[in-house]
């Protein structure tokens, strides 16, 4: 909510989160995602690269099981892309799953995992997740 503070609107999904959890992740990817210094603003005075590490933390907030992000990397400054890398890598060691969706194929190079093309509208290219492609082997 733009006329919300960055912290008011990250409070007021960590409440919806409805355990105890969620002000313990929020303290941890506020710092993660360096916003301590830009939670008492208002969303509307903030760049689209703040908003856009409020709006993944806020994602990350009831650490979900299946996480979507369209487009994550965009408007994202540097410590923004560390932090959401950081987060990805963190998901795939636990066994988390990850839909990616990316026009830019160098961020796609940097995230390994089963891969579906779209082009067109229509499936260009399947990659196999790689125990998928060591069984085919057998």
């Amino acid at each position: 909510y733009e006329d919300l503070t960055v912290a008011e609107n990250l409070r007021l999904f960590a409440d919806c989160c409805n355990n105890d959890s969620g002000l313990r992740v929020l303290s941890e990817e506020v710092i993660r995602f360096q916003l301590s210094a830009f939670l008492e603003r208002r969303v509307s005075e903030c760049s689209q690269g703040i908003a856009r590490r409020a709006s993944i933390v806020r994602a990350l907030l009831n650490r979900p099981e299946l996480l979507l992000l369209d487009e994550p990397y965009s408007s994202l400054d540097q410590i923004g892309r560390a932090a959401l890398d950081q987060v990805l890598a963190q998901y795939k060691s636990a066994g988390r799953t990850v839909l990616l969706a990316s026009h830019d194929p160098e961020i796609l190079a940097r995230h390994t995992g089963p891969r579906l093309v779209l082009r067109g509208g229509e499936v260009a290219d399947v990659t196999p997740r790689p125990e998928q492609s060591q069984q085919a082997l057998h």
